[in-house]
């Protein structure tokens, strides 16, 4: 076996099985079988940043650890085309809309279902935790169109009875900051809608990408650090944030259950005098190994070139 290859298989073999899908649901592994099941989309780049059975990340202490449990309904984007009598009714032109030739972020861990299947989540915008609802506010109601970067976006509607949405000569659309002239897009007019009049439209993917705020009000001493995301790693590393939406459930769409949870785990974790030990190291057996593998490969062209009887580079 090559050098290469024995340490990628050593690197695998520390890691143990972080790229699994399998979390901790009362005592048992959580699964979530349709990342086994189904596609990934293509530009997904989140994976568990902790164990399955709740300790902190390996070489790592946790100075907070914060779950939440959060409620959603969840539909697929077929439902936005059942007409009427169905409770997306009032929104389906605009979200339509909205997302067409857009992106799909994934669904949980990245899977696309594909199509019609789809996974939307709705909730009630009073219902997001006020970290999140600043975030959307400032970075994608506050958002210039043209910088949109063609991907989903979180999309807040105002509320409206089916018999509006029927009787509207055009469709809801998100609602959008008041752009002023030769203004700062932070400082761009909100339409006025209380929060109880407002919902709000995303994949689960969009969430990865935030976890942490949904944890950060009322999260104690870390309060500071879950609230802002320039602390937030996929990887562990000292003095650093890592989340996951460790569990979820799903809806059951054949018995007219749509409404789901998800929960949120948030970590501040501090790199262990023991961690840091293993990681220099690892880092140095890294440095071995591809010193290693690079005295391989020039022996190898040296040995091809003798074979064929050609000169040496200074001969030529």
């Amino acid at each position: 076996m090559k050098t290469g290859s024995a340490s990628a298989l050593l690197f695998l073999v520390l890691q143990g099985l972080g790229s699994t899908h399998a979390y901790e649901k009362d005592g048992k592994h959580f699964i979530n079988w349709d990342a086994h099941e189904y596609p990934i989309v293509a530009h997904w780049n989140w994976h568990r940043p902790f164990p399955d059975h709740g300790d902190p990340p390996m070489g790592f202490e946790t100075k907070c650890n914060v779950v939440k449990k959060f409620h959603a309904r969840n539909y697929r984007l077929g439902d936005l085309r059942n007409g009427e009598g169905h409770p997306l009714y009032p929104f389906s032109d605009g979200i339509e809309k909205f997302i067409a030739g857009r992106t799909y972020p994934g669904s949980w861990d990245g899977v696309d279902h594909g199509g019609m299947q789809r996974d939307l989540l709705m909730m009630e915008w009073r219902e997001l935790p006020v970290y999140v609802r600043k975030w959307i506010e400032d970075h994608e109601m506050r958002r210039p169109e043209m910088d949109d970067g063609r991907t989903w976006r979180f999309m807040v509607f105002q509320k409206k009875s089916k018999k509006a949405a029927a009787t509207a000569t055009e469709p809801a659309a998100p609602l959008r900051a008041i752009p002023t002239e030769g203004a700062a897009a932070s400082t761009w007019t909100l339409p006025e809608v209380a929060d109880r009049d407002k919902v709000v439209f995303f994949a689960p993917g969009q969430l990865y990408p935030i976890l942490p705020l949904f944890n950060a009000k009322g999260g104690g001493k870390c309060e500071d650090s879950f609230a802002d995301l320039s602390r937030y790693v996929p990887a562990a590393k000292d003095d650093a944030v890592v989340a996951w939406p460790f569990e979820h459930s799903k809806p059951d769409p054949e018995h007219g259950k749509v409404d789901i949870y998800f929960k949120i785990r948030t970590e501040h974790v501090l790199e262990s005098d023991h961690g840091r030990d293993r990681r220099l190291m690892w880092d140095a057996l890294m440095r071995n190994a591809r010193r290693s593998d690079r005295k391989h490969t020039r022996a190898e062209r040296e040995a091809g070139r003798d074979s064929l009887g050609m000169p040496e580079r200074d001969e030529l």
